[in-house]
Order: structure tokens, then C-alpha cells, then sequence
């Protein structure tokens, strides 16, 4: 009897964003081929949590990772990650998120008897925060790429970026995040459960966590000039939650959009929906690589989308999709416009762009490039 490779994916938190679902589908994945044991550990409670009990899949709490991160916590931290891979005896450690990353990679060198990998979802140096956070950012990201056994990075934009690339090159693979299969709603169903009436408007969908990093703000200064300045018929919806939606809704209040925009909240498999919208929106700060743009394509929806990060590996210009400068509301409301206005140019990228889906992001794809990379790992068995 072959032994199974034991693989622990470690998460910070359980919530439902992109990082979760990247873990959850790849968990799922490898379990249904019988060739491996899977574990994933996590802290707080979360839709996460629901996936994988449904499907089956072991999952282990890290209750101490709930606080906040200081020097007090990090030794609890380390301390709880390094029990459970002493009781679970893991052949590899793949790390997702930086935090955690940081604690398990550390408690994987005082165990010494398994492999790491981690996977960068987006550095968070990119993020908007003041310089001397930047630096330290950049310090504990440098160390987690030096002390990995392996590296995958979600774009060419996250590749160019990874610390001490020159000298870590053998180690490091850039993996597309696919898509796993499923099937849309028809478009009067999905448009019935969200509410949404056959009132000629154009709808415009946005499905990204509320933070300041996914740039609302830009968005609704966008459609603000759409509605009050162009008087277009359009209206705006939003699908997610986050820590950013009081400054959202206050932004809605203050453009006078109370009845331009609809907060939807959290919606399971949101993807499922974009059969109910008519144009996709993402106005992202920085953006690793963009998965949600990929589920856009494959519901058929053109998309303008700011050219951050790996956007522009999903959204070519002209093509596919508009990209539009960052944090320019007048860029992003030019090229929204052009969206609305252009019906043959529409025609085009929803057909381009769904070619692209099919043709580039398979999740098959990144389960079979992400086992060669545990293939090139000498671990015991």
C-alpha cells in the first residue's frame, strides 16, 4: 500500500475571500483524488469552515490567531501551530496569507521534519499604508520567500515583484488561479432571487470584499457621474461584505445614490449570479491577480476593471475588457461609459472574453502545476 502525501493548508482566517477559496478548491481537489491526506487549519469561524465540512474535509481551529497580531501573541501563536504539526505530522506546510505564513514557517524549522510552500496572494507592501509599515511589510515578506522550500505566485505582476527574485528563482512557479466548474443561473432565476426587476436599466455588478483596497470610493464616484451627469440608466450593485461597508454606504448618502446602488451582502456562490448583470466593475488599489474577473468573463459580462497588479493578464485592453487608470474617477467613469454606450464593442469582449476563460484558466490547470511543485519536495513517506 502506498502511504498518501499528508498535506496542511494553514490559513489566517476563515472568512470567504479570495485566499479562502483558492484553499478550499485546491483542499477539495486533491481530496477527491485519493492520493493525499488533507488537513487545513485556520482561526475564527467562517463560510470556510461550512465548505469544508460539507465536503468532508478535516479541519483543525487555531483559536489563538482570532487576536490581534502583537509581540505578546506571536509566541501563543507559534506555540499552537507547532502542537498541531507535532499531533499531525504533515509532509508539507502549505502556507496561504502573510501572517500565518510568518508563525507557520517558523514553527515548521523548530519541527524540521517537513516542506513549506507558500503561496503569495498579493504582497501586502502594495496596499495603502504609510511608508515605514511598507518597509517592515517588505522585511517580513523577504523573510517568508527565503525560508519557503517553495514559492507560487498568482501572476506575472506578483512574480516581478517577490522579494530577492533573483536569487530564489529556482524555487519559485507562477500558477493561474482556474476556475473549478460550475454552472450559471438562468438569468430571470438569478434575477428573481436577488430581486432584480426588468426596468431597462443597465446593471452593473460589482462581487469584491468591502475594503479600501477594492477602491468604492472610485466606483461610486464613476457612477455618480453616470446617473446625475450623464443621466444614463444604470444601477449599481454591490455583492460581499467587509469591515469597509459603513464607509460605503455613507459615500452612497453623500453622492446622493440611495437609489442608484443596492448592497447586496454576502451571497453564497455569487459567482452562480452574474447571468443577472449586465456590465462587471472592479476599480482595485492593487490587485494580485483578480479571480473574480475570470468568473465576470465566464458569466459573459464586459468588464472595466483599473490596471493594477495582475489585472491586465485577464482584462486586455481593447479585447476582453477597458482597463482604466487607479483612482481616477474621471478614467474609470470615461471608460464605463464607452461600455454603455458601445453595443457592438460589449458583443465583442463578451465573447473574447469567455474564449480566454475556457482557453487559459482551468483549475485543473493549477492542481496539476501545484502537485509538481509538491512533487519536487523531498519529503518522507
Amino acid at each position: 500500500m502506498v502511504n498518501k502525501k499528508k498535506i496542511l493548508f494553514l490559513i489566517t482566517k476563515s472568512n470567504w475571500g479570495g485566499a479562502q477559496k483558492y484553499v478550499f478548491e485546491l483542499a477539495n481537489e486533491l481530496n477527491k483524488k485519493g492520493d493525499y491526506e488533507i488537513v487545513v487549519a485556520s482561526g475564527g469561524k467562517g463560510l470556510l469552515l461550512d465548505k469544508l465540512k460539507e465536503y468532508n474535509i478535516k479541519h483543525l481551529p487555531l483559536d489563538s490567531l482570532i487576536n490581534d497580531f502583537n509581540i505578546f501573541s506571536v509566541f501563543e501563536n507559534i506555540e499552537e501551530i507547532l502542537n498541531l504539526i507535532k499531533n499531525e505530522k504533515p509532509d508539507i506546510i502549505h502556507l496561504n496569507s502573510s501572517k500565518i505564513s510568518i508563525l507557520g514557517i517558523i514553527a515548521s524549522k523548530i519541527y524540521g521534519k517537513n516542506k513549506t510552500v507558500f503561496t503569495c496572494h498579493g504582497w501586502p507592501f502594495n496596499e495603502d499604508r504609510t511608508f515605514p509599515v511598507k518597509i517592515i511589510l517588505k522585511m517580513m515578506m523577504a523573510f517568508i520567500v527565503l525560508m519557503s522550500d517553495k514559492i507560487i505566485v498568482g501572476s506575472n505582476a506578483v512574480l516581478k515583484q517577490t522579494p530577492f527574485l533573483n536569487f530564489i528563482k529556482s524555487k519559485i512557479s507562477k500558477i493561474y488561479i482556474g476556475l473549478t466548474h460550475y454552472e450559471l443561473l438562468e438569468r430571470n432565476k438569478a434575477r428573481e432571487i436577488l430581486n432584480i426587476k426588468e426596468d431597462g436599466k443597465t446593471h452593473i455588478v460589482t462581487n469584491a470584499e468591502l475594503n479600501k483596497n477594492k477602491g468604492y470610493d472610485y466606483a461610486l464616484g464613476a457612477i455618480h457621474q453616470i446617473v446625475h451627469e450623464d443621466c444614463l440608466p444604470v444601477h449599481y450593485h454591490i455583492i460581499s461584505t467587509g469591515k469597509y461597508k459603513e464607509q460605503i454606504e455613507n459615500k452612497i448618502k453623500e453622492l446622493n445614490l440611495e437609489n442608484f446602488v443596492t448592497l447586496h451582502g454576502f451571497v453564497n456562490d455569487a459567482r452562480k449570479y452574474m447571468s443577472a448583470f449586465d456590465v462587471f466593475l472592479l476599480t482595485s488599489i492593487t490587485e494580485a491577480f483578480g479571480l473574480v474577473l475570470t468568473e465576470a468573463l465566464y458569466g459573459r459580462l464586459p468588464v472595466v476593471a483599473t490596471n493594477v497588479g495582475g489585472i491586465s493578464e485577464i482584462i486586455i485592453d481593447g479585447e476582453t475588457g477597458l482597463l482604466a487608470k487607479s483612482k481616477s474617477v474621471k478614467d474609470i467613469h470615461d471608460k464605463l461609459k464607452t461600455i454603455l454606450t458601445d453595443k457592438n464593442l460589449t458583443n465583442k469582449f463578451k465573447e473574447n472574453g469567455f474564449k480566454k476563460v475556457k482557453n487559459e484558466f482551468s483549475f485543473d490547470e493549477t492542481v496539476k502545476e501545484t502537485e509538481k511543485v509538491y512533487e519536487k519536495l523531498d519529503v518522507r513517506r
